[in-house]
């Protein structure tokens, strides 16, 4: 099954009666954008306020080869009102576009942003056609942090671990496992003998819940 926006939003619908909107940032010029929702009234993210637009997009789609998706936006170009705006700093070749989904239950809960690159651009009397491709693979966003199951990433003792490895009688070492005689339950099971709050596995940094492999 090939992961698609319209996937994406059918799962977020599986675990919420809500719905959820798609709010876009398309860049006009190095320190202006354009910040337009799919939906009938503004919507307020942070400081950001998306003004209502009829936007329409396609699938994601990839060629024979299994090239990486492309996307295309469409935006209403009613009066030639986002052309003009488009068209503001030289147009919006090479600019990066974001997308964010937002829970109308719950502005201050939105999922993304996703990042692509404006390839192409065109108007019409009706409506202005945005096509979109990937950003370099070299300049793409990775995760900040990489989730094992079986081994913790956090610094052992820092504030985030919450070991205080500095008191009388303290394990001098984590081995960063769970399980272990040196592990974060051990761990735990310390702290709960000196008489302290059990903060462990509580902090335990790794995900026991993803169900194979090392890694997520």
């Amino acid at each position: 099954m090939t992961w698609t926006p319209q996937l994406e939003l059918e799962a977020q619908l599986l675990h919420s009666g809500d719905s959820w909107v798609e709010c876009w940032t398309i860049p006009v010029s190095d320190t202006h954008a354009m910040f337009v929702c799919a939906h009938t009234s503004q919507i307020t993210v942070g400081s950001v306020t998306y003004e209502p637009a009829a936007i329409g997009r396609s699938a994601e789609t990839a060629d024979s080869r299994g090239g990486i998706p492309t996307l295309t936006l469409r935006i209403s170009n009613v009066n030639r009102a986002a052309q003009a705006r488009l068209e503001e700093d030289g147009g919006v070749l090479g600019r990066r576009l974001s997308r964010i989904l937002v829970s109308t239950s719950d502005l201050g809960f939105s999922v993304g942003p996703s990042v692509w690159e404006i390839e192409d651009a065109e108007a019409s009397d009706l409506e202005v056609v945005v096509r979109l491709g990937p950003v370099s693979p070299l300049e793409a966003p990775f995760p900040a942090r990489r989730f094992q199951r079986n081994r913790c990433d956090l610094v052992y003792g820092a504030d985030r671990c919450g070991y205080n490895k500095t008191r009388a009688g303290a394990m001098a070492t984590c081995d960063r496992s769970l399980l272990s005689s040196n592990g974060c339950v051990a761990h735990g099971d310390d702290e709960e003998a000196a008489g302290l709050p059990r903060r462990h596995p509580i902090h335990y940094g790794g995900e026991p819940s993803i169900p194979r492999g090392p890694y997520l």
